[in-house]
């Protein structure tokens, strides 16, 4: 693989590639913003970023191949999902949830995709392991690459979405 002026990126085959970071500690919040550049080229439901027990978790995964999705819950579960993509191709994710206010904005190539303010219960997010390429390393296995991704506990104002979306698109050279 040369890297002299192409992108980096962790490359998952859809099998058993993940990674953890164990007790990421959001039980301070309500809110989180992540955002991710990923060349998707699974055709079933395959899990992205996962933060997730049964309860105060959020995740980012692509639904049949056609769609990125972001879930976030607090005691009830809340839904978004993009358009149809052009698969195998490049695309900066990006969502925004915040439990207290249902909030739930879900951003493919700097455009919003689909927001809605369907009740996710209360609480906060919790204290949990946090999953890069497959749920709870058991499960939905990711094909694909990951060129980069961000993941804070709180909703950035619109200038700071656009410049970590600009800058995700930089590092996989994307849309």
């Amino acid at each position: 693989y040369d890297t002299i002026g192409f992108p980096k990126y962790l490359r998952f085959d859809g099998v058993d590639d993940f990674m953890k970071v164990s007790g990421l500690d959001m039980s301070g919040s309500d809110e989180v913003f992540v955002v991710a550049s990923v060349r998707q080229n699974g055709t079933t439901r395959e899990m992205i970023l996962a933060f997730e027990p049964s309860e105060g978790l959020f995740y980012v995964d692509t639904e049949n191949g056609s769609k990125y999705r972001l879930t976030s819950k607090g005691t009830t579960a809340s839904f978004n999902a993009s358009g149809t993509l052009n698969v195998p191709s490049t695309h900066v994710v990006s969502g925004q949830a915040k439990i207290s206010t249902d909030k739930s904005i879900l951003r493919l190539n700097s455009m919003t995709s689909y927001a809605n303010a369907v009740d996710q219960g209360a609480g906060n997010y919790g204290n949990h392991d946090f999953y890069i390429g497959m749920r709870g390393g058991t499960s939905l296995p990711f094909s694909g690459r990951l060129y980069g991704f961000a993941v804070v506990g709180w909703n950035p104002p619109d200038s700071l979405i656009v410049r970590a979306e600009k800058y995700m698109r930089k590092v996989s050279k994307a849309c």
